[in-house]
């Protein structure tokens, strides 16, 4: 086993980390290090994939890329653009992609509310007895005609038992399959990872497919809590107090 320390913040890096545990594999989405090769194989394979910057933050480093019948598309969170053929796309995607390391993810079409893209954030967190619990809990709606939800870029939260039921208004034993679901793998997660790293505080972004199936987008090592005031009270004054608990035990 590793010795213990902080998780690395690549997003390859926590990948491959997460793919080791067989118990999380169905729920990550296929990835590989960006390259136009990597990128032309997954449009081959999937049609769609997503590309960001290995350290980007934010929403702000992330390109959508569409192989439609004739050509492809690629959007950022500005504007969507056409080009013919594959070479152009290669030439023409944000100066990002060449400058840094990124990513190539098979893009999940996700759920949506309102019409509008969401994925979820679970947070977990280490509690007393050593173990991580749920501590947070809610959904990020992406800005009309866009597909980033970050709150920064203009995304804005509802809570978890609004989207569920807004996916299944006459399925409530499967909208609790599916939180329980999402309860089950984040602290799977967690139990996994801190057998070799010190973290005590993820955020974890899960899309939702058009079956219920969550996929793991990405994880976050500090994430939020203060936004949970707008979600849940209980939710944030448990959180603050596992923060506060953690940074106690670990100073």
């Amino acid at each position: 086993m590793a010795s213990l320390r902080l998780i690395p913040i690549s997003k390859w890096a926590k990948y491959c980390i997460l793919k080791e545990d067989t118990k999380l594999r169905p729920y990550l989405p296929e990835t590989h290090p960006f390259t136009p090769s990597t990128l032309a194989t997954m449009l081959q394979a999937y049609r769609r994939a997503v590309v960001k910057a290995e350290l980007g933050e934010g929403g702000s480093q992330v390109v959508f890329v569409h192989k439609r019948h004739r050509g492809f598309t690629w959007r950022d969170m500005h504007k969507r653009y056409r080009v013919a053929h594959f070479r152009d796309l290669s030439n023409q995607l944000p100066v990002f992609t060449g400058r840094e390391r990124c990513i190539v993810q098979r893009y999940i079409p996700l759920q949506r509310m309102h019409r509008r893209a969401a994925d979820i954030r679970i947070i977990i967190q280490k509690n007393e007895r050593d173990h991580f619990e749920v501590t947070g809990a809610f959904v990020k709606i992406a800005p009309t005609h866009m597909f980033i939800t970050n709150v920064k870029q203009g995304g804005t939260i509802d809570t978890l038992a609004h989207y569920l039921d807004s996916c299944y208004p006459l399925n409530e034993q499967k909208a609790l399959s599916i939180r329980r679901k999402l309860y089950d793998v984040s602290n799977t997660l967690g139990e996994g990872i801190c057998k070799s790293y010190t973290n005590t505080l993820y955020g974890i972004d899960f899309g939702l497919n058009p079956k219920g199936h969550p996929y793991i987008l990405e994880i976050n090592t500090k994430p939020s809590l203060e936004i949970l005031q707008e979600i849940d009270s209980g939710m944030h004054k448990r959180a603050i107090e596992l923060r506060k608990y953690n940074q106690g035990e670990h100073t």
